[in-house]
């Protein structure tokens, strides 16, 4: 079996500039596992070339591929394995305005990640700046809201534990709900707060 399924890729192609290589799905340094780690080091400003060949010698050499999000967007990173408990995704989904999150999955871009959790695909509203914008909070465990400076594996990708990453819906992304903005918002601290990192 190859280690990147190219079929689940084709969503991300509108806009290949945001794809990189990431190591290969098994890949261990030092006793620990880097195969959600991008192969450069200086990921977030790099340009790479994203042309049909590149990509492709990129997964024949059996990369994983990463999406770097960009300013405009926010990807909400479920993580069942550190909900401590609390059922964040039914909290999430009334958050964004939906009856469960069974109808959240069902409208939004989503992925099920290989390590059992999600990634939800969304728009930020004009005018909202990622900065300002908290990536966890201490009400919802096992919750990220990634956003520019981080980075996701593409579906097709494969996760240490050897599952795949999957589409649930391919749906075009949607602006995120102001609540959810009203939610995560801070106000704006000293120059340079701003964090980035890795992938999930």
């Amino acid at each position: 079996m190859s280690n990147y399924d190219r079929k689940e890729l084709k969503p991300y192609l509108d806009d290949v500039s945001c794809l990189m290589p990431i190591n290969v799905w098994n890949k261990k340094i030092k006793g620990k596992t880097r195969g959600k780690t991008p192969i450069h080091n200086d990921w977030t400003t790099r340009q790479y070339n994203t042309d049909s060949d590149t990509i492709k010698n990129w997964t024949d050499k059996g990369y994983n591929l990463g999406y770097r999000i960009t300013d405009k967007e926010l990807v909400v990173d479920m993580d069942p394995r550190n909900y401590e408990g609390i059922d964040c995704e039914e909290i999430i989904a009334e958050l964004f305005g939906y009856f469960d999150w069974e109808e959240l999955i069902q409208d939004l871009p989503t992925v099920r990640t290989g390590g059992g959790g999600y990634h939800v695909y969304c728009l930020l509203p004009d005018g909202v700046d990622y900065r300002l914008l908290k990536e966890t909070m201490e009400q919802y465990p096992g919750v990220e809201f990634k956003r520019k400076g981080r980075q996701v594996l593409c579906a097709g990708s494969k996760h240490p534990s050897g599952n795949f990453y999957r589409w649930i819906n391919k749906t075009k992304a949607l602006p995120i709900p102001e609540s959810v903005i009203e939610a995560i918002s801070r106000e704006a601290n000293k120059k340079g707060d701003y964090s980035s990192g890795g992938a999930s």
